[in-house]
């Protein structure tokens, strides 16, 4: 919760970066200082022209905060993804950078040494270099991955992947991207729960991938082996986790 004085609505998209939040209310993307956890207090506001789906907050080579935005925009029965990059490195004064169409329905985003890892819907992953934030780069993409709504990425002993969610089939697709500008699909896992907004969060410590599907609450899966990953728990409550974090053994 924000301070009394200056109350947030719905959100939709929060990053955290140091003491600083970064969080998506509508289509605008609000600065927070959460140095006191007690008393996060909004600090400064940007306005865009999207709704934004979800953000990433990272630092540049420059060595000044950005935040990569994605959001959706409906023209009659299209759809476009928007790739956006905000300096948010003045809390108070937060600059949009460029904008980017995307080409699909951009609903995700992660950023990971420089790389910004988009799941553009039908479109299927797409992975940018930010190291210009005025002009983001297409490095690699991979489709026919069904409708791709979510990003967990993982460096671990199978090199560095990318599990997306994917809710037209309700799986997630597991994809090598060591090299960005060749993203290789190396396996997946169909959990066939729900549509409408498929695997809500993913979580992963160890061999072990947790997911949350639409109406379910948790399904932890070993993923030693890509190729053939394993149920190790699946737990239904009816419920619809909005976010899973690991810490530990819990």
């Amino acid at each position: 919760h924000a301070s009394q004085a200056h109350p947030l609505q719905r959100c939709f998209a929060v990053d955290v970066l140091g003491t600083h939040a970064y969080v998506g209310q509508g289509a605008s993307l609000v600065t927070l200082d959460v140095s006191n956890p007690a008393n996060p207090v909004p600090v400064g506001k940007l306005s865009l022209p999207f709704f934004i789906n979800h953000l990433s907050a990272y630092q540049g080579g420059d060595g000044r905060t950005y935040a990569a935005v994605v959001a959706s925009v409906y023209i009659g029965n299209t759809t476009d993804g928007v790739l956006l990059i905000v300096d948010v490195t003045d809390l108070a004064n937060p600059l949009l950078k460029s904008t980017l169409t995307t080409g699909g329905d951009a609903r995700n985003v992660k950023v990971l040494g420089g790389l910004a890892y988009v799941c553009d819907g039908y479109s299927g992953l797409e992975i940018y270099d930010l190291s210009d934030p005025t002009n983001p780069l297409l490095q690699g993409s991979l489709g026919n991955l069904g409708y791709c709504t979510n990003i967990f990425l993982d460096a671990g002993a199978n090199g560095l992947i990318a599990y997306v969610a994917e809710a037209s089939g309700n799986s997630v697709e597991f994809i090598d991207v060591s090299d960005p500008t060749n993203p290789v699909h190396k396996g997946g896992y169909v959990h066939g729960i729900g549509w409408s907004y498929g695997i809500c969060a993913m979580a992963k410590t160890g061999n072990v991938l947790y997911v949350g599907p639409e109406q379910q609450a948790l399904i932890a899966i070993d993923v030693s082996n890509l190729n053939a990953p394993e149920v190790l728990k699946n737990i239904t409550s009816g419920q619809l986790p909005g976010e899973i974090f690991v810490v530990g053994s819990r």
